[in-house]
């Protein structure tokens, strides 16, 4: 399941570094018929500047998910989808 939907759902799509939680490139929907990927400097609702954010509780939310990977180890590949919000005060 891909829910960018090729800019359909407006969501953005970024690298991220995964030793730090940095933002890299960010990407999202230009238009919308159909939509042009194009890269976004800042978010489209609140200007805040995106590239070079670092996502906070970073090493803590990366061992949250190489845990719940541990507890499947015969899969041999899977994604994780992790929301942060603004209430979560530590990852388990």
């Amino acid at each position: 399941m891909d829910n960018f939907m090729h800019g359909r759902t407006r969501n953005l799509a970024a690298d991220v570094d995964l030793e730090t939680g940095r933002l890299g490139g960010v990407y999202g929907p230009l238009g919308t018929d159909p939509p042009l990927i194009v890269r976004v400097e800042r978010h489209p609702d609140t200007g805040r500047t995106l590239t070079g954010l670092m996502l906070p509780g970073w090493a803590e939310l990366k061992a949250c998910v190489e845990r719940a990977a541990r507890a499947f180890p015969d899969l041999v590949t899977a994604g994780w989808d992790v929301a942060m919000t603004a209430a979560q005060s530590s990852w388990r």
